[in-house]
């Protein structure tokens, strides 16, 4: 059953990675035809990836947070909530290996990242009691 808890928190965590991904992809590849219409010119051909990316994006979110509430009927929330900080590094990770976002990150930003790792571990896997 331990596993099944994690399991919960692992999934809404790539989903919540994915979400974010996918949005990014769709905030970037949105063509500069607006105007003052919310949507007008939203759907046209050239941008179809981009919204197809957007509207994903928030799909996963909410699967995501489906998942973290099964996540959370199992688990303690001061366990569960710092694995979600394991996102971040995920998220740079996609940004920079995707080819459509290209990122690059810093030195100092891969230290911060490897840091909050580190914190997010050692808080959430750590015994319940010492």
């Amino acid at each position: 059953m331990r596993i099944l808890r994690y399991a919960y928190i692992i999934t809404s965590l790539f989903l919540g990675v994915l979400a974010q991904l996918l949005i990014k992809y769709g905030a970037m590849n949105i063509d500069g035809r607006w105007s003052f219409g919310l949507f007008d010119g939203v759907l046209s051909w050239p941008n179809t990836y981009a919204v197809l990316g957007l509207l994903l994006g928030v799909f996963f979110y909410l699967m995501a947070m489906l998942s973290w509430v099964f996540a959370l009927r199992h688990i303690e929330l001061s366990k569960a909530y710092p694995l979600l900080s394991m996102s971040y590094p995920l998220v740079c990770l996609g940004a920079v290996l995707w080819p459509e976002i290209g990122e690059t990150i810093s030195s100092a930003s891969m230290k911060g990242v490897l840091l909050i790792t580190c914190g997010a571990l050692l808080v959430s896997l750590s015994p319940d009691s010492e």
